[in-house]
Formats: structure tokens, sequence, C-alpha cells
């Protein structure tokens, strides 16, 4: 078999026709390069947002109640559809529904591009898609892969109950701050 490592046409069309283990065997290891889905309004090293959930039904009704609150700077959507009048995240600042939704696309490990890349000793290069795709974090994967009613049937309760929320502490915090400038639309508050 001709030095495969070389990376010359004909080596990069014989290893083309490889699967990725043929060519790990006939060449090595690759370095992989995985990139994930990231928006801004957090990055690592913040800590994790009051109003962040593991829960993606969760971070899916804060983020069409987001969506809602931000269409005019968007292209027209049919929000009507996704987002209530009124849900329980709607009183929240925006702000802090956006930086709980920047980490819940990093928490959910989606990938966007996934390379193996080998290196031969000239320098020359040799890429291939990896074999990494969608949620990477089990949970999202798994509520991805529910039928497309369970999801939203889960989105809509995530959306109104905000009385079994975990961020009602939040809330709370946010209502003893009523002087600052917030105040509660909280039933009772």
């Amino acid at each position: 078999m001709p030095d495969l490592s070389d990376f010359s046409d004909k080596s990069r069309d014989t290893l083309n026709a490889m699967s990725i283990a043929q060519v790990v065997a006939s060449i090595g290891a690759p370095d992989e390069h995985v990139q994930y889905a990231s928006v801004p309004g957090w990055k690592v090293g913040d800590g994790r947002p009051d109003l962040a959930s593991d829960d993606p039904a969760v971070m899916q009704a804060m983020g069409r109640c987001a969506a809602s609150r931000v269409r005019h700077k968007l292209p027209a959507m049919a929000l009507e559809r996704v987002h209530l009048s009124a849900c329980g995240w709607c009183e929240y600042p925006l702000e802090e529904v956006l930086k709980a939704c920047a980490w819940a696309t990093m928490a959910s490990r989606f990938v966007t591009a996934d390379v193996l890349e080998w290196t031969n000793t000239e320098g020359r290069k040799y890429a291939r898609p990896g074999t990494l795709t969608g949620y990477q974090n089990n949970r999202w994967a798994t509520f991805w892969a529910l039928p497309i009613e369970e999801r939203e049937r889960q989105i809509k309760a995530a959306s109104g109950a905000i009385e079994a929320s975990p961020v009602v502490e939040y809330l709370d915090a946010l209502d003893d701050q009523k002087p600052g400038g917030y105040v509660s639309r909280r039933p009772g508050a």
C-alpha cells in the first residue's frame, strides 16, 4: 500500500474512500476540533445565571418569551403560536432571561461543527467531518427526541407555572428590591 500520509491527491482519494476507523488504522489518530453552539450574553466563567434551568422545556419556554419581547428586532415570525399573550416568564427582566438562554445554549452542548484533522511530518493537513452531531447533553438530546406533541406539552407547562418554578427565590429577591424600580406583577406580591 502506498504511503497515504503524504496527503497527495491520490492519497486523499484513497483516504476519502475509507471509513474513519480505516484511516486511523492507516495513518494514526487525528486531532478533533469540535465547535458547540453559543450566543452572546453569557460566557464560560460568568457563573450559572439565576434563571438558568437544566430542564430543556423550561429553557424553551423562556426562549419563546424572550423572542416575543424582541420580535420587532427579528424577521417576521408567527410567535403567537409559540408564546401566550403573557406567561410566567414575562415579568422577569429580559436581560436575565436572555442570559439564562445563552447559558442553556452552552449547556445543551449542541455540536455545530466536528472536524477530524491529520497533520503529516511536512505540515500538510488532511481533514474529514467528524462523527459528533446534535445535542451532546443527554437531557437535551432526550427532550428533542420526544414527539413534537410531547415537547410542546412540556414547554406549555413550563411557560405558565411560575409558582412551581425553581426560580421563585429569584423572583422573591427581586420583590425585595422594589424601591430600585422593579415592580412585581406576581399575584399576591
